[in-house]
């Protein structure tokens, strides 16, 4: 194993954080530490022999050893688990990733390669990660009565349209607010492949209530990075 111990004594770069006050992220995943540094190596490899920041196959193919083997899905993990503890910069849709300090995002040289914990606060200002990775709201996050919404859904009054102007500009409003919901509710539950995402369309046509995913946060980097999860991962669990 002796590109791996190379690999874990390979000089870390020291990236300082721009906006966050502090460090947001950890590792989520599972992965070795010996095999997060073979996927540092591998990015560092790759950045040398294009002389920018590389895709995630470049990555892979920059890794020549079998000690360990680099597989794609694991590669991707690993990367991802080096971004979230801002140990490397990740592009905008976390396609391209790097090590070097000079694409780091600052304020007077802004580009699309940051930090975990920076990208947080810019993309979700006011709200903060969970022990598992999770957006949830902060202490002064605007959040939704559900009764208040729900009166306002079934109501037939047309002169309360004007309290649906917040849809404009919703952001912030995307979880209820922390109290009991008592009364008698409908929950559906299916198992995947089955059917799942279909009936939640449905709901959500008849509805116009959108019921967001089940997908696992770890598995929708891309989409919470450009803005469109911040706890809909969980609302189907």
């Amino acid at each position: 194993y002796e590109m791996v111990e190379a690999a874990a004594g390979v000089a870390d770069v020291a990236f300082q954080r721009q906006v966050a006050p502090e460090k947001l992220g950890k590792y989520t995943s599972q992965t070795a530490d010996e095999y997060r540094s073979a996927c540092k190596e591998a990015l560092r490899a790759a950045e040398q022999q294009k002389g920018s920041a590389p895709y995630v196959v470049d990555i892979k193919y920059a890794w020549v050893s079998d000690k360990p083997v680099m597989s794609m899905t694991h590669l991707k993990t690993g990367l991802h688990d080096l971004f979230r503890n801002d140990e490397i910069l990740a592009d905008e849709s976390n396609d391209r990733f790097s090590l070097n300090p000079a694409l780091q995002s600052k304020e007077e040289n802004k580009t699309k390669y940051e930090l975990y914990s920076d990208r947080f606060v810019r993309v979700f200002p006011g709200y903060v990660p969970d022990e598992r990775m999770r957006i949830r709201p902060g202490p002064e996050t605007p959040r939704v009565n559900f009764q208040w919404i729900k009166d306002l859904l079934l109501s037939k009054d047309l002169s309360r349209n004007s309290e649906l102007d917040w849809i404009e500009n919703c952001k912030g409003l995307r979880f209820l607010e922390d109290e009991d919901i008592s009364g008698n509710q409908i929950i559906f539950q299916s198992m995947p492949r089955t059917g799942n995402s279909f009936l939640r369309r449905i709901l959500e046509l008849t509805t116009g209530i959108y019921t967001g995913s089940d997908m696992n946060i770890d598995l929708t980097v891309h989409q919470v990075f450009s803005g469109r999860l911040a706890g809909e991962e969980t609302i189907a669990q």
